[in-house]
């Protein structure tokens, strides 16, 4: 027997955000005009090496789109290569990159921490390097000191959101279901540590961990969130694990008879499908980040550090816009493109200036 009937879910509301960041300050971080203010008439002679792990997914391609974007905004070299879920494959680009010498490496690691010695040998030989996008450094809450600096989101502040509001909108009573995409890549920790955070704090709440699907895809979402109501049901929520997989959950959703009332669906991303879904009311609640201008970030960081000497602060965190059915503008924009508002997040914490100043003397 369901807990819920339609006609009698709790009134959607928004949720506010509560921003656990310690010691922050909002500033503006977003895309750069037309203008070529991101660095001087040396920016153009710069070259930067981009290793990413993954195109499938629309939070990476925007990442990419970004770094992409903004170097030929400025007119510098850039290359960007993907290695695919192959940290090994990844180890090599790095040390083959490394060989060419650019002037700064970004990297998006499939494994921070198998990633750490090539991306400390690049910072000995004078390059520096910065994490973009999915990085252990932002969940462990330090950037280590093989990167500069860390462009991103906080995947634990994610996480705790996503599950905050179902547990909210059921009154802190219900059977809340979650599937994954990728185990035991950062942004899998960090979401997981913030489920269990706020699930694992409301004893009315049975959370049920669904299945890996092992990648981030419409087909996948919809095979995972199968398994998760043929075992259960009886969910009250369910928390998808990407966008791309929400809209294959809304698929199965629907194909059992379920009503979009009878169930709270949350996600992250902001992919224009998921986004009319959220209009729609099929989706409940996203988190959209805004990849485009992360990635543009972690290029204008590189060109001022090499043409101007302007440290990077030690984290530049994307908290995500929060979108609900009743809150989301008719032109919202999706995560791939450049946002009018992103709402990033940078800590007061001072730039790393001795690791910074140990990297250029090697230049």
């Amino acid at each position: 027997m369901r807990h819920r009937t339609a006609g009698h879910r709790p009134a959607r509301r928004v949720v506010a955000a509560a921003l656990v960041l310690v010691a922050s300050l909002v500033v503006a971080a977003c895309g750069g005009g037309d203008d070529d203010s991101g660095g001087t008439e040396n920016a153009k002679d710069l070259k930067i090496f981009y290793s990413v792990y993954d195109r499938q997914a629309a939070f990476f391609r925007g990442c990419i789109a970004g770094v992409e974007g903004e170097s030929k905004r400025i007119g510098l070299d850039e290359e960007t290569q993907v290695s695919g879920p192959d940290p090994t494959k990844q180890i090599q680009q790095m040390e083959n990159a490394i060989l060419r010498k650019p002037d700064a490496i970004i990297i998006t690691p499939i494994d921070a921490n198998a990633l750490s010695g090539v991306s400390k040998k690049a910072m000995d030989a004078g390059i520096p390097v910065i994490g973009l996008c999915d990085d252990r450094g932002s969940v462990e809450g330090k950037a280590g000191d093989d990167r500069i600096s860390y462009v991103g989101p906080d995947y634990k502040l994610t996480g705790e959101l996503k599950a905050k509001y179902p547990a909210e909108q059921l009154k802190g009573r219900g059977k809340v279901g979650a599937f994954f995409g990728v185990r035991g890549v950062p942004f899998d920790i960090g979401m997981r540590e913030g489920y269990e955070k706020v699930l694992g704090a409301a004893p009315g709440i049975e959370y049920i961990k669904g299945p890996y699907s092992k990648e981030y895809s419409a087909e996948a979402g919809l095979r995972s969130a199968q398994n998760l109501l043929t075992s259960n049901p009886d969910l009250d929520a369910m928390i998808c694990d990407n966008s791309d997989q929400c809209i294959g959950a809304v698929k199965a959703i629907r194909d059992r008879g379920i009503k979009p009332d009878d169930i709270v669906v949350t996600s992250n991303d902001g992919i224009t499908p998921e986004l009319e879904a959220v209009k729609r009311g099929d989706i409940d609640y996203t988190i959209a980040w805004c990849a485009y201008d992360e990635g543009a970030t972690a290029v204008r960081q590189a060109v001022d550090l090499l043409t101007k000497g302007e440290e990077p602060p030690e984290f530049t965190l994307d908290v995500g816009r929060e979108y609900t059915t009743e809150t989301i503008p008719d032109n919202a924009e999706p995560v791939s493109e450049k946002c009018s508002e992103p709402n990033f997040r940078v800590t007061i914490k001072q730039p790393k200036s001795d690791l910074i100043k140990e990297v250029l003397d090697q230049r």
